[in-house]
């Protein structure tokens, strides 16, 4: 089914968006978030590095989260366009892939239609940039989690979803782990045979980055705000910018598209009691 809810004109239209990291099934983090980006008058239109937290998690039936995130988007006129992370539910994503893509190439998700979540290698055009999408990453931590109930086999992305990104150039990326050369340090302690996974996705994040050669790439994952200039074997650098998680003050930029340049969100994340 194809579905086209006027996003179309939003995305033709917009000057700016504002990008943020992981959430983790965090609705209070995101309903702090779309109310701070309606009181700065920012944009219609939100992009999620991935780690959003779509579900449902466990042996649970409900997707609070989508439930709420869609539910909130449609009081303020809002869109959420979600590269997707390791901690989804990826086999809600393929369903929507497979049953409910809007013209776009997005899965169409939630009551309202406001979530779109991209396939790997997904291209489109917001404000008149060229995006590019690359989601999901290793779970370090799935030795504790169980499989198709908190882990997805499907989260790791693989060659083709580079092949199928293409090697036409890009003004922005989107990923959810970081390319190799990103300076990053971990917070767990990782199983080698996992640490060499996820040293494999780095490594196919920076294939992409070396045939789109985009001017900026956003991810998360690694719960730190950094920003680090990855020269590229073309001689142009991509400016990499990292975004921590939820109820941290580097969770969310805006990014003005006309220059590509970010300002962080002012002080979003405290935990007000008339949230709940």
């Amino acid at each position: 089914m194809t579905v086209a809810a006027g996003l179309r004109e939003v995305l033709d239209g917009v000057v700016r968006v504002v990008v943020f990291g992981d959430l983790h099934r965090d609705s209070l983090a995101f309903r702090t978030l779309l109310d701070k980006t309606a009181e700065l008058g920012l944009t219609p239109v939100l992009v999620s590095v991935g780690d959003f937290g779509l579900g449902p998690w466990d042996r649970g039936t409900e997707d609070n989260m989508l439930r709420r995130a869609d539910d909130l988007l449609e009081q303020c006129d809002s869109w959420l366009l979600l590269t997707p992370g390791n901690h989804e539910n990826w086999d809600t994503i393929d369903r929507a892939l497979a049953d409910r893509r809007d013209e776009f190439g997005f899965g169409v998700l939630g009551r309202h239609g406001r979530v779109r979540v991209s396939p790997r290698g997904h291209r489109f055009t917001v404000g008149g940039r060229r995006f590019g999408s690359l989601g999901g990453a290793v779970s370090v931590d799935r030795a504790r989690r169980e499989p198709a109930r908190s882990w997805w086999p499907q989260e790791v992305p693989a060659t083709a979803d580079v092949q199928a990104l293409g090697d036409a150039p890009l003004d922005v990326l989107i990923t959810h782990e970081a390319p190799t050369g990103v300076p990053l340090v971990g917070q767990l302690r990782v199983h080698s045979t996992l640490a060499a996974e996820a040293d494999l996705v780095r490594d196919l994040l920076t294939q992409a980055v070396t045939a789109t050669r985009p001017s900026l790439l956003f991810a998360g994952h690694w719960h730190v705000r950094l920003t680090h200039d990855l020269a590229r074997p073309d001689g142009g650098t991509t400016r990499v910018e990292i975004l921590s998680e939820e109820h941290t003050a580097g969770n969310a930029i805006g990014l003005e598209l006309d220059d590509l340049s970010v300002t962080p969100l002012p002080a979003l994340w405290r935990r007000h009691l008339d949230l709940l």
